[in-house]
């Protein structure tokens, strides 16, 4: 989810001003454009409601080592889609099987 608004935004700066940005400023950014009053913070995006919400309960250094590999352009693992949605119903999928194999807990 974080490669996808990272990727839906880069187009808005140069990569050398993501950079200048810094990892952490970068990940305190996508925090506060995924809260419900995001225009109220200066320099923030919109950003899908469905990803906000995900998002929106993390601290920033939670998210300082994947916007690190992605600002140092390292691509996202094969196995891992660029689609968040897809993500979404893997781990969905999984949690159904856990629970299938673990009733009860």
């Amino acid at each position: 989810m974080v490669y996808s608004v990272l990727n839906g935004i880069k187009s808005d700066r140069p990569m050398s001003e993501w950079r200048d940005l810094g990892t952490y400023q970068i990940a305190r950014l996508i925090v506060q454009s995924a809260a419900q009053d995001w225009e109220r913070y200066p320099e923030t995006f919109w950003m899908d409601e469905w990803i906000a919400q995900h998002l929106r309960n993390y601290d920033p250094g939670g998210l300082c080592l994947i916007v690190d590999r992605w600002l140092q352009k390292v691509p996202l693992d094969e196995r891992v889609s660029p689609d968040p949605r897809e993500e979404d119903m893997k781990v969905m999928k999984l949690k159904q099987l856990s629970s299938a194999l673990n009733p009860g807990t």
